[in-house]
């Protein structure tokens, strides 16, 4: 099967690795900020490359969403933010299960549901959902990925 001149498994791989840059970037640059709100001038950011399949598959799953919907843009990230938490807590049990730890450490308080997801973050993952809101609509206008 072919799309846009490309075989799909080209496609999905090419879009998914754009997807786990983009996430990467973003960990890099809240963490960044988040160092740099403790006093720590040199800005130092943390994140895992184990997090890239994360990103990728999220991401890929949200576009699905996104075209499934005819909903507007403001309404859609929405709805994005338990897909997001979905995949989090499913990617968090992954890790734990495969190396012994959940990557992101949220602590135990009735905000972390088995430590996996944050709650408080909502609004970080709906501020995400907009980003990826943008990017999407980008992307399907300059067929870039």
């Amino acid at each position: 099967m072919v799309s846009g001149g490309r075989p799909v498994i080209i496609e999905l791989l090419s879009r998914g690795f754009f997807w786990a840059c983009v996430g990467l970037l973003i960990e890099c640059v809240f963490t960044g900020i988040g160092s740099a709100l403790r006093g720590d001038k040199r800005l130092q950011c943390t994140t895992y490359l184990w997090l890239a399949p994360v990103y990728a598959t999220a991401a890929l799953v949200l576009e699905a969403v996104s075209g499934a919907l005819p909903w507007p843009w403001y309404l859609k990230v929405f709805a994005y933010v338990p897909i997001i938490f979905a995949a989090e807590a499913l990617f968090g049990w992954i890790s734990l299960k495969a190396l012994g730890k959940v990557l992101w450490d949220y602590g135990r308080s009735a905000w972390t549901p088995m430590g996996l997801i944050n709650l408080k973050y909502a609004h970080w993952w709906l501020l995400a959902g907009t980003v990826f809101e943008g990017l999407h609509y980008l992307l399907g206008r300059t067929h870039v990925a």
